[in-house]
């Protein structure tokens, strides 16, 4: 039974592998017709659109602890206000560039792909930052602080 498991999970990660690349497969081929068709480089403004989902992603996350902690929430609103104008200035750019139906498909596209990279981007940033601070303290030689003249 525990090699069933195994060769399931085995095979689960395969199958998640091989959808991530074939995703990845048919966005390059999307890209590569929208620049031959219109000249639109669909993966460099997804970039674009990555940082407006990271903006308002990391916003929303700015008022929820400022209201939970009574803080001001002038902040957060000021990084979803910007990831907003660019999102609907490459939205804009996206409707110039193309016509409506490729730009409503490219929108959408970019729209659900930011919106993922970004959340997990900032799960993987927040583990890294973590392991970062957790090597430099662990790795580092500091010696204890004695303090002899306490008034």
């Amino acid at each position: 039974m525990l090699v069933l498991t195994i060769l399931g999970v085995i095979a689960l990660v395969l199958i998640i592998i091989a959808i991530i690349l074939l995703i990845g497969f048919l966005i390059r081929k999307f890209d590569d017709h929208c620049f031959d068709e219109f000249g639109y480089d669909f993966l460099r403004t997804s970039l674009v659109m990555l940082a407006a989902a990271v903006l308002v992603l990391g916003g929303s996350y700015w008022c929820d602890e400022a209201i939970r902690n009574g803080g001001d929430v002038l902040n957060g609103l000021i990084l979803m206000m910007i990831g907003g104008m660019i999102a609907v200035g490459l939205i804009t750019y996206t409707i110039w560039k193309t016509n409506l139906f490729y730009a409503i498909v490219i929108t959408l596209l970019q729209i659900g792909v930011a919106a993922l990279l970004a959340f997990f981007g900032m799960i993987v940033l927040m583990i890294t930052a973590g392991l970062i601070v957790l090597y430099v303290l662990l790795s580092s030689e500091a010696q204890p602080v004695y303090i002899v003249n306490k008034d």
